[in-house]
């Protein structure tokens, strides 16, 4: 009721209009007309063609008191400056004072709508979006932009999506109009690949119909086209539908006969004839009557009851739970008209339910257990005394994994890209993070109130911060512990640790000192010695590499990467800088190191504005800026994935997976082969070990391999052993100070045959004849090096000396 006294007040005024937060700014509200507590708005699309149609439909809306809608598609051909000081303004344009004008598809066609800012102005109605909200008598009035993708996204979690179910969420009126250009459903067929459905529209609808508001208008189809009650699939819902006005018949071309398409729930169409659409609005109902220009005669009128606000209904984020683990459910919902009491039934997703009622709008509990991994959808429903019922869902994931998501840089109030990075939080189940910079400008309470809560402050219940130099604007960043209490750790520190599932996760204040012996530096060391998770993640706000423009290392914080090197940590996320950049893994002086590296995160995407590149970092391997998203961490027992999120309309992907690092010191390294024979000119693989304490294999340690012989045998850097020369070696394999040796025996091949070249011979007494002879292995490979002895059979007929040179003596065979 009070809402209904407010918007009286106002029609006293006749000016004035009853305006929550969150609307866009706008010019001052259009006079209205009144009759008693009712007010009257209308209006068409497709208005202004520099021809007499235009003039007609506004010389039916000049003279009828009122507030005027534009529904898109204002001023043809191209909703250029001139279209509309020519065409618009001559006509429609005399009733700019109390016009609320939606964009439409020909306000772009230049590639932008500058032509429409030009001329209402980008003080009021939304700039730059063109979605914005006002109260007119007891209605509320809501207008979106429905061009869409690249111009204005119309996506669920888009900024104006996003916008849109706050603004119902924050005028929960009991008659609610929405206006825009392109219809969801239609009948007309103005081309051959029309199907009927404008889709890209229905996250308005879905919203909408949610909030149960009334009636949405359109343009675009060059038609009068009226629709009975329906859902946003096109289900007819007497009861708490939505009913749909095409009314682009302000002055444009009109389609004729071109009705192919009939859609299920139309119940008037009308393709030849210019005209407004006039509402007058009651407190709790509306007639519509369509009016012809003079000289046409269709028309169109009825009356219609406002349906109520159906309950408001949220299920809270997505949850994450483990197989066994009990989830904890708490939905809330909101009902305009107070019509308790109220039952609730809460749907598992597995064929379980839970059921119950409530006698005041409060916090709907409840708990579960999943033994099974799996994806399960938990419905909220909520009902009120009248029948009316809202419902929400959550996406449940069961899993053995655990996930931390989040990003830096994050609330402001003068942006929403905050808002839709909340959004992405609503959809993705795990314990958040935050590293820093959590409310702009300086972190003070009402920074947080105001920017924060609205935002991400929805899943503060699960959230695991760390403070920003912006948090520490405010004197001990007292409005950052303040908000965030317990969870953000002792005042005096900022820093804290915890276990999620197999992972030791840490938790830095690098706005305090860092410095080598400094408190929060030996509670690392002594908090990284503590651990025995073999996976570890650290997250703090300044990052020690960033491929800024400027100074690119912030050397105070590398006293923890070298801490957090040495125990062999995995990743480091930071912010501060507003941009994405993903590093390979590396050392604390920003050398490569694949086998015990940490990898890098910069996350600073949370909602901030954007920072520039300089010259990429040699070790940087994805960045992009001007990227507004979530960093999602799937936490698997000795590895993780990760992924970046970004929010609807943008593009930036970067996916990827990696093994956690072994932890613990190399107390020993087993050899494959203790020793070993090899002939010279063949090889032996020997593999190497390195092993901890307890003999667990350590396999992502570095090896190195040296030979005590390298003129006997060589070996490889990955332990292949070559015989060079007959005799013995020691092979060694080194890793962290401890050895392992193999002792390796290198022999000759042996000599399996000797060719002898010629085979035969025949000379004079007194003549000589070379031999010469070859020696080969089994495998009839030639052996080099090897001696040769000669003798001869026969030696009064022929003699033979040691280099194979035969003389001839007497007649005969040798």
């Amino acid at each position: 009721m009070r809402s209904r006294i407010a918007a009286l007040a106002c029609l006293t005024l006749a000016t004035c209009t009853q305006d929550r937060a969150p609307t866009s700014p706008r010019r001052p509200a259009p006079a209205f007309a009144t009759t008693g507590t009712d007010v009257v708005l209308m209006g068409a699309g497709d208005i202004a063609h520099c021809d007499s149609h235009s003039y007609d439909t506004d010389s039916l809306i000049d003279t009828i008191p009122g507030t005027v809608f534009a529904a898109g598609d204002n001023a043809y051909e191209d909703g250029s400056s001139t279209d509309y000081a020519n065409c618009y303004d001559p006509t429609w344009g005399r009733e700019r004072a109390r016009t609320y004008p939606a964009l439409g598809n020909h306000d772009y066609n230049l590639g932008n709508a500058n032509g429409y800012w030009g001329y209402f102005g980008t003080t009021g109605f939304g700039y730059p979006g063109g979605y914005y909200s006002s109260d007119l008598g007891s209605w509320h009035i809501i207008v979106l932009n429905s061009v869409g993708t690249p111009y204005v996204s119309t996506d669920p979690g888009s900024a104006q999506e996003q916008w849109l179910k706050a603004d119902l969420a924050a005028h929960p009126n009991t008659c609610t109009l929405a206006i825009w250009h392109h219809p969801l459903y239609f009948s007309v067929q103005t081309a051959s690949n029309d199907t009927g459905a404008t889709n890209w529209v229905k996250p308005f609808w879905v919203d909408l119909y949610n909030a149960g508001a009334d009636v949405v208008v359109n343009g675009h189809m060059h038609q009068y086209e009226r629709f009975a009650p329906q859902d946003p699939n096109g289900v007819t819902d007497s009861q708490t539908g939505i009913r749909e006005f095409i009314v682009g018949t302000g002055g444009g071309s009109v389609v004729g006969s071109s009705f192919k398409l009939f859609q299920r729930n139309s119940e008037v169409l009308n393709g030849t004839t210019w005209g407004v659409l006039k509402f007058t609005l009651h407190a709790a109902s509306y007639d519509w009557k369509f009016i012809p220009v003079r000289g046409q005669t269709f028309t169109d009128s009825g009356t219609a009851s406002c349906h109520g606000a159906k309950p408001a209904v949220s299920a809270g984020a997505d949850q994450l739970v483990h197989p066994g683990g009990r989830l904890t459910f708490n939905g809330t919902f909101t009902d305009a008209d107070n019509d308790g009491p109220w039952t609730y039934t809460i749907a598992w997703g597995d064929g379980s339910s839970s059921t119950g009622s409530i006698a005041t709008q409060d916090t709907i509990r409840g708990s579960h257990v999943y033994p099974s991994l799996g994806q399960y959808a938990a419905s909220l429903a909520v009902t009120d005394n009248g029948g009316l019922t809202g419902s929400a869902n959550a996406a449940v994931t069961v899993s053995n994994d655990d996930v931390l998501v989040g990003a830096g840089d994050v609330a402001r109030c003068d942006t929403q890209n905050d808002d839709v990075t909340a959004s992405l939080l609503d959809h993705v189940g795990g314990t958040v993070f935050t590293v820093g910079d959590n409310a702009y400008p300086s972190g003070a309470v009402t920074d947080f109130s105001n920017c924060y809560t609205p935002t991400w402050g929805r899943h503060l219940a699960r959230t695991r911060p760390t403070p920003g130099d912006k948090d520490y604007k405010t004197s001990g960043a007292s409005g950052y512990f303040a908000y965030f209490g317990a969870a953000a750790g002792d005042p005096a520190k900022g820093y804290y640790s915890y276990d999620l599932g197999s992972w030791h996760i840490i938790a830095l204040n690098s706005s305090i000192s860092t410095s080598t012996g400094s408190a929060q530096e030996q509670w690392l060391k002594a908090d990284l010695a503590a651990t025995t998770q073999q996976c570890v993640l650290a997250y703090f706000h300044y990052p020690l590499f960033a491929s800024q423009t400027g100074s690119q290392v912030w050397g105070t914080v590398q006293p923890l990467w070298v801490d957090l090197y040495a125990a062999r940590a995995d990743i480091v996320l930071s912010a501060h800088f507003q941009f994405y950049e993903r590093f390979a893994l590396q050392t604390p002086t920003g050398e490569a190191d694949p086998a015990g590296g940490i990898r890098e995160f910069v996350v600073g995407t949370g909602g901030q504005t954007w920072t520039s590149f300089g010259v990429p970092l040699p070790t940087s391997q994805v960045r992009s800026t001007q990227s507004w998203g979530v960093l999602k961490l799937t936490l698997h027992a000795t590895s993780y994935d990760w992924q970046f999120i970004p929010i609807a309309g943008q593009t930036l992907t970067d996916a990827g997976s990696t093994a956690c690092h072994t932890k613990g010191s190399v107390a020993s390294v087993a050899m494959s082969l203790p020793s070993a024979t090899v002939s010279v000119g063949s090889t032996v693989q020997v593999t190497a070990t390195p092993l901890d304490a307890n003999d667990n294999p350590l396999s992502d340690r570095v090896v190195t391999w040296t030979s005590s012989a390298p003129a006997v045998a060589t070996v490889s850097a990955n332990g292949l052993v070559s015989g060079v020369a007959a005799g013995s070696a020691t092979i060694t394999a080194t890793s962290e100070g401890k050895s392992g040796t193999a002792a390796i025996t290198v022999t000759s091949v042996p000599v399996a045959s000797v060719v002898v070249s010629p085979a035969s011979a025949s000379m004079q007494v007194g003549q000589t004849v070379q031999l010469t002879a070859t020696t080969l292995d089994a495998n009839g490979d030639v052996l080099t090096g090897r001696a040769i002895a000669w003798t001869t059979s026969a030696v009064a007929t022929a003699t033979v000396d040691g280099t194979g040179l035969v003389s001839g003596v007497a007649p005969g065979s040798a």
